[in-house]
């Protein structure tokens, strides 16, 4: 397997690594506590009586849009003899931030290393711009990612109960790798 920034990613090369999302069946859910002094977050790990099945549904206009943010050299791709996984990754003057807006392993590929690779070669490409953080968002219900996410050292650092509108289900939970 190698890794290579990515130029370019077309429609077919999309569907080929399958599954657009993901199946969870644990979820963090989040509760807010607030009284006169203090506003508590909370989330608590829980185990679903059925797995929660999250399909993305990614059109062309999407991926047309990743073309647009590849072009800054800082997303990549691996690859075995084919495309198996892919980062789309933004960086942020505003804040000196390399923001992961995308980060997909082919389901057949999965477990195999490919996610941590690929997350290692966008914190060494941060490392040597000098940005200072890597962040991304994920779901309260994608739980296998938030694992994956923590066990490479990100941490949750933000949450945001109403950024899906899906009968309250997903709450946003954003991570940070500090440098």
């Amino acid at each position: 397997m190698k890794i290579e920034v990515l130029k370019s990613l077309t429609k077919e090369e999309f569907e080929n690594l399958g599954h657009d999302g993901y199946e969870s069946n644990q979820i963090y859910n989040l509760t807010l506590d607030t009284n006169d002094n203090s506003i508590l977050f909370k989330l608590k790990l829980e185990n679903l009586k059925e797995n929660y099945v999250k399909d993305f549904r990614t059109t062309s206009e999407d991926i047309d849009t990743y073309n647009e943010v590849m072009v800054n050299g800082n997303s990549f791709g691996a690859y075995t003899n084919k495309l198996v996984g892919f980062a789309i990754c933004e960086e942020h003057d505003w804040n000196n931030s390399l923001y992961i807006s995308n980060f997909i392993v082919s389901q057949k590929e999965r477990q195999k290393g490919i996610g941590k690779c690929l997350m290692g070669k966008i914190i060494e490409l941060a490392k040597n711009k000098k940005i200072r953080l890597v962040e991304l968002e994920t779901q309260n219900t994608n739980v296998p990612a938030i694992k994956f996410y923590q066990k490479l050292g990100f941490k949750i650092t933000g949450l945001k109960s109403n950024l899906y509108d899906n009968e309250g289900i997903e709450k946003a939970i954003y991570m940070t790798f500090e440098m």
